[in-house]
């Protein structure tokens, strides 16, 4: 695997939307040259300087240099903290240009980089390294084979991107090929516990069941901890999608005996999220609504204060309460949004639309929602609009409507 020095010149001039005739006015240089230095020749050292002033990056940037296996160590570190979504902590590194480092070291610190900014919300920034810079590098996994710390990363990388885009069965896939290359316990197992919570996403409830206590017994081996709780938590959303409510309640027991000997802040805020999320299956949407505020005023992580606020307008729109759902709302369309929760907060307008009265809104967006939804077999997001809509057309008793409603939801359940 070699990753030529000349490729950062055209990630620069790329990253500085500059054409190669823009770069060679620049640095008074003929565009033909600057073809040739992107293509692979030699650059001497006075070119060097050159690119380096219009750049304002180190000289040694377009110098070969060997790997420090002290940047290995850390690149490891970070792969683990962002597969385990440790992700606070990496901020402050992110933010820096890696312009020190070795090519391959580099190739796999943007890998990492762009996985953040997709964990992070941070869309723009991710793609954006992904044109300029992943794409120029990497052109498959096949080039990646022979390095390990290289591959796992770019796993990574493929799953966030595809998570991202909401292709829930490439997340799986990715997931897989990660537990199988991975040599650190907490690693593949929060690998099992990645494809058993996508399974569940996608309504594949018996292999999200059979995944979870697969992921469970490995773990326990290992961890009593926040990877342990992970996959509790998804074995109990599962029994609950079986409606086991008493079986989902003794698994939040057992998660709550856990931390009585850790005393994990962490813990105890998912356990009262989790709660929230019982009672909303049982229809006790108060008492859910109180453990999902208590939760939300909690919650550090960007990706679960959406599911949090996701939560809260649902649970307002089963109790009819348009006010409140339309005020999280509003906080929920101010964050970056990934296409997936994009829809979804299309369909809550949808259905907050249909309470309000406004029928040509609710049935111009509902066309869009469905439209989307059915497309990428988002069976959950279905099943919850069909069950409104056919709640709403049985209480203004139009049977038919609600009975074609009521089978649809019926099908999806069967599926």
């Amino acid at each position: 695997m070699n990753f030529k020095i000349e490729g950062r010149i055209t990630y620069l001039r790329k990253l500085n939307n500059l054409t190669q005739d823009d770069l060679s006015k620049r640095i008074h240089l003929t565009q033909p040259n600057i073809v040739r230095y992107e293509k692979g020749a030699p650059l001497p050292e006075d070119k060097r300087q050159e690119f380096s002033k219009a750049f304002k990056v180190p000289v040694t940037y377009f110098t070969a240099t060997k790997p420090d296996p002290k940047v290995d160590e850390l690149l490891d570190d970070t792969f683990g903290k962002l597969l385990n979504i440790n992700i606070e902590p990496l901020a402050e590194m992110f933010a820096s240009e890696p312009y020190e480092l070795e090519i391959s070291q580099e190739v796999a610190f943007r890998l990492l980089q762009a996985a953040y900014y997709y964990k992070s919300n941070q869309f723009e920034q991710g793609d954006k390294l992904s044109d300029n810079f992943i794409s120029l590098f990497i052109e498959d996994e096949q080039q990646l084979k022979d390095h390990p710390t290289l591959l796992k990363c770019y796993y990574l990388y493929k799953h966030e991107l595809n998570f991202k885009d909401n292709n829930l069965e490439e997340c799986s896939n990715y997931c897989q090929l990660l537990a199988e290359i991975v040599d650190d316990n907490h690693q593949k197992g929060r690998c099992l516990v990645l494809m058993s919570q996508t399974a569940f996403r996608r309504g594949l409830m018996n292999k999200a069941l059979t995944s979870t206590n697969k992921a469970i017994t490995f773990i326990e081996t290992f961890d009593k901890g926040l990877l342990l709780l992970g996959a509790y938590v998804t074995q109990s959303s599962v029994l609950i999608s079986f409606k086991i409510y008493e079986d989902a309640l003794e698994v939040l027991q057992e998660i709550e005996n856990i931390n009585q000997t850790i005393n994990n802040p962490n813990i105890a805020a998912a356990i009262v999220q989790h709660r929230g999320f019982i009672f909303s299956k049982t229809k006790d949407y108060q008492k859910a609504i109180e453990n999902y505020e208590m939760a939300y005023s909690n919650s550090k992580y960007p990706h679960n204060q959406l599911k949090l606020l996701i939560s809260l307008i649902s649970c307002h729109l089963k109790t009819k309460n348009i006010v409140e759902a339309t005020k999280y709302l509003e906080i929920m369309r101010k964050k970056e949004l990934r296409q997936h929760e994009k829809m979804i907060m299309m369909s809550f307008e949808c259905e907050i639309h249909l309470y309000n009265g406004d029928i040509n809104k609710h049935k111009k967006l509902l066309k869009i929602v469905l439209k989307y939804f059915e497309a990428n077999n988002c069976l959950l997001d279905l099943k919850y609009i069909y069950s409104y809509l056919a709640k709403h057309h049985h209480e203004k008793h139009d049977y038919k409507e609600a009975s074609t409603y009521f089978t649809k939801k019926e099908e999806l359940e069967d599926e």
